[in-house]
């Protein structure tokens, strides 16, 4: 069978620069022809339990700041878009896509302390734990490690994916220059300040860690898990 690929890291180069969507596509018809397995564990007389757990002082307080920021940035943006001149096309679809990623990534983090004391019980009972996400994070913390740090700057606590979450959003989104037929042009005031705000409200945030790294954390690190 032919391949317009001359080599298979030509092949993975353009897969990943289509992104996950292109590889999800891949791996459907890899499957279709027999040359793909995905496994999965069977749940053959398994038996399902909701749990509810009330969010605590600290978590709710959290969750409203941060539905505060992000009411505020969405206020900004608007200004920012008009004062801008910047068109707006499908930069409000990328707003409320971030929105829900962001809020997803904060639920799954406060669930965190529950899951622990579940999963401590359940070894404590003689059970193998098995913990399903919906989302590792990993792109997202890929991102914030690939950033440009200070030479010999070292990470002292795990990363807080939310706040890469919103930082990125701002960093790559707001927009600080006027558009003209020409293209950009000059740096819009308050838009720059507005920006520059936001941006270190957002460093100083009390925001949860990774709920990967902080579960394997609390259930006895990587040898534990």
């Amino acid at each position: 069978i032919g391949t317009p690929f001359k080599a298979f890291d030509v092949f993975l180069e353009t897969i990943r620069k289509r992104g996950l969507g292109a590889a999800e596509m891949v791996a459907m018809e890899m499957k279709n022809a027999g040359i793909y397995v995905s496994r999965g564990l069977s749940f053959c007389d398994a038996e399902f339990e909701n749990i509810e757990r009330d969010l605590t002082k600290e978590q709710r307080a959290i969750y409203n700041n941060s539905a505060n920021v992000w009411a505020e940035l969405r206020r900004a943006l608007g200004f920012a878009f008009t004062r801008t001149k910047t068109p707006v096309k499908r930069l409000w679809s990328l707003f409320w896509s971030a929105h829900q990623r962001f809020f997803k990534q904060l639920c799954l983090s406060m669930k965190v302390p529950s899951i622990v004391k579940e999963a401590r019980k359940a070894l404590e009972d003689g059970y193998a734990v098995v913990i399903g996400l919906q989302t590792t994070g990993e792109a997202s913390l890929e991102a914030e490690l690939g950033r440009p740090t200070v030479e010999g700057l070292v990470l002292e606590d795990f990363l807080s994916l939310t706040k890469e979450m919103l930082t990125r959003f701002i960093t790559n989104i707001f927009p600080t220059q006027i558009q003209t037929e020409k293209g950009p042009g000059d740096e819009e005031t308050w838009s720059v300040d507005a920006k520059r705000m936001l941006l270190d409200h957002v460093k100083g945030m009390d925001l949860p860690r990774s709920p990967l790294d902080d579960l394997i954390d609390q259930l006895g690190g990587p040898g534990a898990v």
